[in-house]
């Protein structure tokens, strides 16, 4: 799957099968691979970094067998040959795509290539703000669109740590079954009605004091969810599915509250890590 330079979308029966950048680089010949939202937003230009040349292959994440390495290879390289791999890279909507060693994890004998095809993106992105939560000191947090799988994802990780999660869904029929689903869940809100929404909300935050929201809307929601953070809470933003810049910030929450805006993008966050590259590893095996 190819975009063009206009946003279209297109498929192309041959490609170039890519050339590894560096020793450091292997090519993976691709077996499964996701559509995400954040993969939607790409290709329409509204998220993450954009391609400097086109034709481009879209496809953020996905599965595969390392098939060739660099001849110059280091060892740690040369060990994934032949391996089955979750891979994180622009490219994945093809037969072959190639990415950085940092950027691969290793599928255990127990796990399809069809589920390490979701290995990276969501996991490493719950997995990421549940740390930054916990760095901030967050007792309890608030997760947005928490129905969705990174949203279970850091409801798992939040109760894991002892950290309340706070969530919100868009359909009230979707509340009961996702507080069945996680033991301890006992907040989870809907939207649809936004005077019970707004009260139950501003009573169970006043309460748990909430200093850190996930914010996976953007939208008006994230001045709501900022509206609800304790002081000198953190809202860190994640997605875009509102489709709408942020808004509905009040300057008060910002200046008199000192509640302040962070953004995440995994792409961002792993050469961030990269720095020192054995914590990032003991980081993904744990």
């Amino acid at each position: 799957m190819k975009l063009d330079k206009n946003g279209n979308v297109g498929f192309s029966a041959e490609m170039p099968v890519p050339s590894l950048a560096s020793q450091d680089h292997v090519l993976v010949k691709m077996h499964s691979a996701p559509m995400n939202p954040s993969d939607c937003y790409n290709m329409a230009g509204t998220y993450g970094p954009q391609p400097d040349k086109y034709p481009h292959v879209a496809g953020f994440e996905g599965s595969g067998v390392v098939c060739q390495i660099h001849e110059n290879a280091p060892e740690n390289v040369k060990a994934l040959l032949g391996k089955n791999v979750s891979i994180l890279s622009f490219g994945t909507y093809a037969e072959y795509a190639t990415t950085h060693f940092s950027m691969i994890i290793t599928l255990p004998e127990n796990v399809s290539l069809e589920q390490g095809a979701m290995t990276v993106v969501n996991p490493l992105t719950a997995l990421a703000m549940i740390t930054r939560a916990k760095e901030l000191g967050a007792t309890a947090i608030i997760i947005n669109a928490a129905g969705s799988q990174l949203g279970k994802m850091a409801i798992r990780l939040a109760l894991k740590d002892d950290i309340i999660p706070i969530c919100t869904v868009r359909k009230a029929e979707n509340v009961q079954p996702l507080k069945e689903e996680f033991e301890g869940l006992h907040y989870v809100f809907s939207t649809h009605d936004p005077e019970n929404f707004d009260m139950l909300m501003k009573e169970t935050c006043k309460a748990k004091k909430p200093s850190v929201c996930l914010d996976a809307i953007g939208g008006e929601s994230t001045g709501k969810m900022v509206s609800f953070l304790a002081d000198k809470g953190t809202i860190i933003v994640y997605g875009g599915l509102s489709g709408q810049p942020l808004a509905g910030l009040n300057v008060a929450d910002i200046l008199s509250r000192y509640c302040r805006v962070e953004g995440f993008l995994l792409s961002n966050w792993i050469p961030e890590q990269m720095k020192d590259p054995v914590a990032y590893f003991t980081f993904i095996e744990t």
